[in-house]
């Protein structure tokens, strides 16, 4: 790893003639080949430069604390900053004092790592220096603290067909020499859960079986197996979600939960069949998993008013849109969570329920249980509510419950498959909502969509071009703007992304709104009366983040096109 803080701070060990020219290119040459290594290690491992001098000379040289730590200076209770990137960018959290954590550096205190550091702990960074010696001790206890990832069981490459033989696997399975296909789909999962993705696809092509995860919502190949493996996961998947293994020509959906360490891990399966053999989609969830708050999940600050606005109304309908797989569940428990309240009767019906609140009754409806819809929420306002949470509405009865049960007084939350928030509300008409129920109760609607974040430790700024501008939906490109991506470093994995955030577009249904949609007018209508109204579009909020230098161009164009 080499960053610009390095090159100074080496400049300044030249001037200094702690260090010399051909030392200086050496330097960079072992860097170049060795990503792993930092610059404060090879001067040590080496040049023979003391670990003492080194940590004086960057605390000289940008003004901060020389510090020794034991393990007595560690007063921190929770581990705002994983092992993982502690033992990745060797630094130590110490303690906090308010808003500001204290972080132990070996290297330079680098620009880009303080932001990342601060996204991840929601703290301002005070960084101290201190000695590689120091640095290898502190480390044992957080290593002990906390363990980031799962154990892995086996190396998949050993086994995929793009690097071996197919008939070599093929014969290695009929003679028992292969791990188990039950371990070899707990790998699979393993693996998908430490790179954080949620998706897991099976996918029969015509030579062979692809296994892709979703990472950031990109999908990435993880390994690859003969075609007839299909059958083999099929019937291992199938039997754990308590499906027909001998139904290959109809979707099926089922569900199981599996556990590794203290990870317990929800997974929903759906098959479907296709030219080449069956496709199956696992999709995780993990049960500890915590809920973001709200103001953790990419809003900006005028549109973070305006949500909380919303949910301090005491009855209507709130709803949250997009397309499949664009947070609209994370959004939705944020805002629920949001509304905790001991004075507040909140009750949820969920299919799945993805997160355990401890606040709310919360009730499971799907093909396993008895429940039916309807009854369930005349008995749920029988109850008398303040809050009611819907996991979705996806047909007419859960569209005009909602609707009447808002109108009943409470405030009712739930997300909608729509392509934009105006577009939502003729959606709701379809579904046989009438507008004298509608127009009344509605309050807002947010439509999100799901972007890749520039990664922090390797954002540059660059110039865009006209044509750049001109399709973010920036007509005017006499003036000059400074957008920004990612070059690729190790942290992002090359990619210049790191993690995800929304694109949305927040309406706030004001009275001259519900006029309009009380006379059923056109979508057409409707858009004009919410522009007057002052509403924003999700390209003009896209915008905003791509100016602020959360996001790229290439991100929003991939999502809205």
């Amino acid at each position: 790893m080499l960053f610009d803080e390095d090159i100074a701070f080496v400049t300044n060990l030249i001037t200094k003639n702690i260090l010399d020219k051909a030392q200086y290119e050496r330097l960079l040459k072992i860097l170049k080949e060795n990503q792993n290594k930092t610059c404060t290690e090879v001067l040590i491992e080496e040049f023979g430069i003391s670990d003492n001098l080194i940590k004086k000379e960057i605390a000289t040289y940008y003004n901060i604390p020389e510090v020794v730590l034991s393990d007595a200076h560690i007063t921190l209770k929770e581990n705002l900053i994983s092992s993982v990137t502690c033992t990745k960018y060797r630094i130590i959290p110490v303690n906090v004092m308010g808003t500001e954590l204290t972080v132990a550096f070996i290297n330079p205190p680098y620009k880009n790592l303080l932001e990342l550091l601060k996204q991840e702990a929601k703290k301002v960074i005070v960084p101290v220096v201190i000695s590689h010696t120091n640095f290898k001790d502190l480390l044992k206890i957080f290593n002990k603290v906390e363990q980031a990832k799962i154990t892995s069981k086996i190396n998949l490459e050993q086994y995929d067909a793009r690097k071996v033989s197919k008939d070599k696997i093929l014969e290695a399975h009929k003679l028992g020499r292969l791990p188990s296909i039950e371990t070899l789909l707990d790998e699979i999962i393993i693996q998908s859960i430490n790179a954080n993705a949620h998706d897991i696809h099976f996918e029969t092509l015509e030579n062979e079986l692809r296994i892709r995860i979703d990472k950031d919502g990109v999908l990435e190949r993880l390994v690859s197996f003969p075609k007839e493996f299909i059958e083999f996961f099929g019937n291992v998947i199938k039997t754990k979600g308590g499906l027909n293994t001998f139904e290959r020509k109809k979707p099926q959906e089922g569900a199981y939960t599996v556990e590794f360490g203290d990870k317990e891990i929800d997974i929903r399966i759906i098959t479907l069949p296709t030219l080449h053999g069956e496709r199956i989609a696992l999709r995780l969830f993990l049960k500890k998993a915590t809920i973001k708050p709200i103001e953790d999940l990419g809003f900006l600050q005028k549109d973070l008013e305006n949500m909380l606005y919303l949910l301090n109304k005491p009855f209507g309908l709130i709803l949250v849109t997009g397309p499949a797989s664009s947070g609209k569940s994370t959004t939705l428990y944020a805002m629920v969570s949001e509304l905790n309240n001991p004075q507040k009767n909140i009750i949820t019906v969920e299919d799945p329920v993805e997160f355990k609140l401890d606040f709310a009754t919360q009730i499971k409806i799907d093909a396993d249980t008895s429940l039916n819809f309807t009854e369930t929420m005349k008995a749920i306002l029988k109850q008398r509510p303040n809050v009611i949470m819907l996991s979705e509405i996806r047909d007419a009865d859960t569209g005009t419950i909602a609707a009447e049960a808002a109108l009943n007084g409470n405030l009712v939350l739930s997300t909608m498959l729509a392509d934009s928030a105006i577009g939502a509300i003729p959606r709701l008409s379809h579904l046989g909502i009438p507008a004298h129920w509608l127009a009344p109760t509605l309050l807002g609607i947010i439509n999100q969509k799901l972007v890749r974040k520039i990664c922090p430790l390797c954002k540059e700024e660059y110039i865009p071009s006209s044509e750049e501008l001109r399709r973010v939906g920036i007509q005017d490109t006499s003036i000059e703007l400074k957008f920004y991506r990612g070059k690729g470093c190790s942290n992002c994995g090359g990619t210049g992304y790191s993690g995800r955030t929304i694109i949305y577009e927040i309406l706030v249904v004001d009275e001259e709104l519900k006029n309009i949609i009380y006379q059923d007018s056109s979508a057409r209508k409707l858009k004009e009366t919410a522009v007057s109204g002052g509403f924003k579009n999700i390209r003009y909020n896209a915008v905003k983040k791509i100016l602020i230098g959360e996001i790229t161009t290439s991100e929003v164009i991939r999502a809205l096109g």
